[in-house]
């Protein structure tokens, strides 16, 4: 069994029984386990999900018979999964955090998980974040239950909020190359270094250590 799924006591589908020589470190590493996997079901589904869907076609009928979740937790579930990357999903933000960028765009998506990660970020306020940066991009705003389907915008520039920055921070496709590395030298050099990496990758060029 996965190490994440093991924990002192016996559990089953209804209950937790603790062992007669449970310690309080025991105890608390226990309800840490607890929260942890409450909060992974929704990844576990929604990757489980799309893994049906590459081997299998279609599987949702399949699936609502085999969970008995409701076709629109399903279909949350697996859109989430399947936008948000595995690479990219911070275990330090909820399922929710990472739906509230699922619309974005790759560069986007780090910018706004990384600065909600150093910032301690509630899901609505990176909601409040990602709505400021789509109405930068004319995007539409995201509703907190509106996790959909429907393919990310597409955008034409990156924007951080100000909160983070001591104004606001814009790169555009119509900027030269000075300025855009003027203003990714504003950026906190961990998300810098996100953006290096990705930019880098697209180029299928070496990244220097």
């Amino acid at each position: 069994m996965n190490e994440l799924l093991q924990v002192a006591g016996a559990i089953d589908s209804v209950s937790w029984t603790a062992p007669s020589s449970l310690t309080f470190e025991q105890w608390q590493e226990v309800g840490r386990k607890l929260q942890t996997v409450s909060g992974s079901v929704r990844w576990w589904v929604g990757d489980w999900l799309n893994e049906g869907e590459r081997r299998y076609g279609e599987t949702y009928t399949q699936a609502i018979a085999v969970t008995g979740n409701k076709l629109q937790y399903l279909k949350d579930c697996k859109w989430v999964a399947a936008a948000v990357e595995k690479s990219l999903r911070k275990d330090n933000l909820t399922w929710t955090h990472h739906s509230y960028v699922a619309k974005l765009d790759r560069v986007a998506m780090v910018t706004l998980l990384s600065y909600a990660t150093k910032h301690e970020l509630s899901s609505r306020e990176l909601l409040d974040a990602v709505r400021e940066y789509q109405a930068r991009q004319g995007g539409s705003f995201i509703e907190e239950d509106d996790a959909d389907e429907e393919p990310p915008f597409c955008n034409d520039a990156l924007y951080a909020p100000s909160t983070e920055l001591e104004s606001d921070f814009v790169l555009t496709r119509s900027m030269a190359a000075r300025d855009v590395a003027a203003t990714l030298q504003r950026l906190d050099a961990e998300v810098l270094r996100e953006v290096a990496k990705l930019l880098l990758e697209f180029l299928k060029l070496p990244l220097d250590k």
